[in-house]
């Protein structure tokens, strides 16, 4: 490696600019898991003259959060990874998974309902995906309802295999194989 080529790697490292190294550990904190999962209140009742488009003379309407962001109930990818053709959590999957167990444990999510979606990706046959994500969601639940005490009637597992793919162009990518949890009202 020639010397300003050298220089200008290693000053990259000392001030921060390389590229970071993968993270480790789980995707989602405990508070951050609140803040998602804990719905946005409802509106206030609109007074007689308020609440109208001038357009259309119909009710305005706040557009929903989006998925993963503060307020939404979803999360639509919890990281929850398991090994090839297996339900058996990882232990980067349990990680995660604790960090839900405290915040669904919390004060504000104690009073909802969630669901556990399980997702495949497009490999094998419809049916086969349709159980293993059902095997997968449900071992999420009993990790939940064991580990942390969450009450099984707080949770529903749901196996949706490959009907709702994150990457439809390349349903073979590891992006469509999740967990997804929403909170129920």
């Amino acid at each position: 490696m020639r010397g300003s080529t050298w220089t200008v790697v290693m000053a990259g490292l000392l001030l921060g600019t390389a590229a970071p190294a993968e993270e480790k550990g789980p995707r989602f904190g405990a508070d951050e898991l609140v803040r998602i999962l804990k719905p946005a209140a409802d509106p206030a009742p609109l007074g007689r003259t308020r609440g109208f488009t001038p357009a259309t003379g119909g009710p305005k309407s706040e557009p929903a959060p989006a998925p993963g962001s503060a307020g939404s109930g979803v999360v639509p990818d919890l990281k929850i990874l398991f090994p090839f053709n297996s339900a058996e959590l990882t232990d980067e999957a349990r990680a995660q998974l604790d960090q839900l167990g405290r915040a669904l444990a919390s004060p504000e999510l104690r009073p909802f309902r969630f669901r556990i979606a399980g997702h495949t990706d497009a490999v094998g046959s419809e049916a086969y995906n349709e159980s293993l994500s059902a095997r997968r969601a449900r071992a999420v639940v009993d990790y939940l309802v064991a580990r942390h005490g969450i009450s099984r009637e707080r949770l529903a597992a749901l196996g949706l295999g490959e009907r709702e793919l994150a990457d439809p162009a390349d349903p073979a990518s590891a992006a469509n194989r999740r967990v997804e949890i929403r909170t129920l009202r």
